[in-house]
């Protein structure tokens, strides 16, 4: 039996490696999308500081700077367009959402009614390894008792 679970983890590994790497991935990919948002929301927030406490001249500068990377560069006018499609896009998102309240409402209940019975059940497993526990520990005792 040993030689078989030796060799199924074996086949299983390449796939396990696989699986670990694919999130690594996403996860990589997910960050790198946070940073980007971020930094985009950090320069609109940045420009619109500019035009409030900043002198004229500063701000246009600025703004010359990004029209001008804007213009040279293509990944810069995709990473531009882009974060606003996002922005605008999130809504319909949420409003595309064809289920009606009530059926939503049904669905946050049938979801806390699952989450109560896995509660359950795992007090009930609990209640009886505390049994099991109780009964090995009488049994020893006992066998302690006659042949101690």
């Amino acid at each position: 039996m040993s030689a078989l679970n030796e060799a199924i983890r074996l086949m299983i590994l390449p796939f396990r490696i696989a699986w670990v790497s694919l999130k690594v991935a996403w996860a990589l990919i997910g960050c790198v999308l946070c940073l980007w948002l971020g930094a985009f929301l950090a320069y609109w927030i940045g420009l619109t500081l500019a035009y409030m406490f900043l002198p004229e001249a500063w701000t246009q500068a600025m703004w010359a700077w990004s029209s001008g990377f804007y213009h040279d560069h293509l990944w810069f006018r995709v990473a531009t367009i882009a974060p606003f499609t996002f922005l605008l896009a999130l809504p319909f998102a949420y409003l595309n959402d064809e289920r009606t309240p009530e059926q939503r409402t049904k669905e946050v209940e049938q979801h806390r009614k699952q989450n109560d019975d896995l509660i359950a059940a795992r007090q009930q497993e609990q209640l009886r390894e505390e049994q099991r526990a109780a009964q090995e520990l009488n049994r020893l005792q006992a066998q302690n008792s006659l042949f101690g």
